[in-house]
């Protein structure tokens, strides 16, 4: 069976012909972080965030002594959409089965959602990152009660704004050890991100 198309409604998507990339990591593990969909990079890899937002990921886990392969990471839609535009509500609505089978998949106590995109798909909650960020662990009709969902910037979001935007990402990526914890530096927060 093609892995595209478990527990997707790929007939329904607009992305149906685009390239697409799976998850990737553990069958099985505390952590899910996800994205919005995977870049030109990530196609030619066939692996999600490897490009220049999963280069900063993957080195803000390891600060905290977060070995990137002990973590799944996915992205709400799997397939590429042309120009790194945002895929559509349609594109979002026909993966979502997929996106929540495979976090339930893994047994996840923790979820990390990268942007506002996530955000919505995992917690549906909408609404400036700014604010999602600071509210706590987030519920999820999706997944219930006993998983954390926090949100924080998307990574790509960070590079555009390096300066305001790095502490912040710093500091939330640091939450997912005490996902209760809110530090000093997560006082600031920047508006209008969004990805």
């Amino acid at each position: 069976m093609d892995p595209k198309a478990q527990r997707a409604h790929c007939h329904q998507c607009p992305l149906k012909d685009a390239p697409f990339v799976p998850g990737d990591g553990p069958g099985t593990t505390g952590i899910v972080i996800v994205g919005r969909d995977p870049g030109a990079i990530e196609v030619m890899e066939g692996k999600p965030f490897v490009g220049q937002a999963g280069c900063l990921l993957t080195r803000e886990l390891g600060e905290i002594g977060i070995n990137r392969s002990s973590v799944h990471i996915t992205n709400t839609a799997l397939c590429h959409t042309e120009g790194n535009k945002k895929p559509s509500v349609r594109a979002v609505q026909a993966c979502h089965d997929r996106l929540i089978g495979e976090i339930k998949q893994t047994g996840a106590k923790k979820v990390l959602a990268l942007g506002e995109t996530a955000s919505r798909a995992v917690s549906d909650r909408s609404g400036a990152i700014a604010v999602l960020r600071l509210a706590g662990p987030l519920p999820s009709r999706f997944l219930g009660d006993d998983v954390a969902v926090r949100v924080t910037y998307h990574p790509a979001w960070v590079w555009r704004n390096w300066k305001k935007g790095h502490p912040l990402f710093a500091s939330d990526i640091r939450t997912l050890l005490d996902p209760w914890a809110v530090t000093s530096e997560a006082s600031a927060s920047p508006e209008n991100a969004s990805i």
